[in-house]
């Protein structure tokens, strides 16, 4: 977990790749984990628009978000 944290704070891997994985993690029932995947979630997405909208890796998640709901 805390891996694919880093690599992603480092770019190293896409947020449309490593944010569904967290989305799917966020079901087991370890409180601490879900803490955790919560926090990692709320930092990146702030992160991703932080300097300006990335429109398209928005509309991505908003589209995977969609499809969970």
């Amino acid at each position: 977990m805390t891996c694919l944290k880093i690599m992603r704070g480092k770019d190293v891997v896409p947020a449309a790749a490593v944010l569904p994985v967290f989305f799917k993690l966020f079901r087991c029932k370890d409180k601490q984990l879900r803490q955790f995947l919560h926090g990692v979630i709320i930092s990146d997405l702030k992160k991703l628009n932080e300097k300006s909208k990335n429109h398209a890796i928005n509309k991505k998640l908003q589209n995977f978000v969609h499809g969970l709901l």
